[in-house]
């Protein structure tokens, strides 16, 4: 258990902004990392879900001491969920998104030119084009998730804040499964000892607990699971045609899109059950 902790805070360091001062690192626990990334992620969906909360109980107080309605608007709430969503994870994955965009648009299937530009610290066209898309796609899907939230006009009215929660736990098991069903291209001895590390037996756990919490949470929830199972092959086929096989930006870049796509389908669920 005491492994398991450490394991775990040094995971926190290593894929969040969160300040854990815990002298919990080792080349040994390092390898592991992975392994606990939707854990990182059910942390970001609490502190996520509380964002939500707040808001939407400090909306209630300021709207009936103004006699309005609403006195935030979803746009306004959603803006702030995003900034929160981004400081916990420090936009790390983002860096995946924009480095990927970039090796795509600028290698010409040239897998060794690709990595060059991915470990290049400058962004071009493709990147920019590529973040702004993936912010706006996320900031239109939490206003459109706020406000059938707010429509319910009761603070504890879950499904919005779970399918949220959802996305962002799920979005952190695309990585696992990339790494047991993709060839890795990465060069460092770190990252391949990390891949090597990652097991059946944790995304099982991690499958199993999702498809309990899905059940429980919408009716039809358990089809947010064939949005993953899309995605996962794409980013697959993608990074073998990209560099030959999967490095650290392409799987930052699974998350992110993981996420928008899981938020989307999220959505189309809560529509048809509200």
């Amino acid at each position: 258990m005491r492994h398991f902790f450490r394991e775990l805070c040094l995971s926190l360091q290593f894929f969040s902004r969160i300040p854990f001062n815990f002298a919990c690192y080792s080349e040994q626990r390092q390898t592991r990392v992975l392994n606990y990334l939707p854990l990182v992620g059910l942390l970001f969906a609490g502190l996520l879900s509380a964002a939500v909360l707040s808001i939407a109980l400090m909306d209630l107080w300021l709207a009936d001491l103004s006699g309005r309605e609403h006195f935030f608007s979803a746009a306004e709430a959603a803006f702030v969920v995003l900034v929160v969503w981004l400081g916990l994870s420090g936009a790390m994955h983002l860096d995946g998104v924009a480095d990927s965009a970039d090796a795509a648009m600028g290698s010409l299937r040239d897998p060794e030119k690709a990595l060059r530009i991915m470990h290049d610290s400058r962004i071009g066209t493709a990147a920019a084009v590529a973040l702004v898309v993936v912010l706006l796609g996320k900031w239109i899907l939490l206003q459109q998730l706020i406000e059938i939230y707010w429509q319910a006009r009761d603070p504890f009215f879950w499904m919005p804040i779970l399918l949220l929660a959802a996305s962002v736990i799920m979005a952190r098991i695309a990585p696992l499964v990339l790494v047991k069903t993709a060839p890795s291209a990465t060069r460092t001895d770190m990252h391949q000892a990390m891949f090597a590390e990652v097991s059946w037996w944790s995304i099982g756990i991690y499958g199993v607990a999702m498809s309990l919490m899905l059940l429980w949470m919408v009716p039809g929830g358990l089809s947010l699971w064939g949005a993953l199972l899309l995605v996962v092959p794409m980013i697959a086929v993608f990074a073998r045609r990209l560099i030959g096989g999967l490095n650290g930006d392409l799987l930052g870049m699974a998350i992110e899109l993981s996420e928008l796509l899981l938020l989307f389908v999220g959505l189309g669920l809560l529509r048809l059950s509200v």
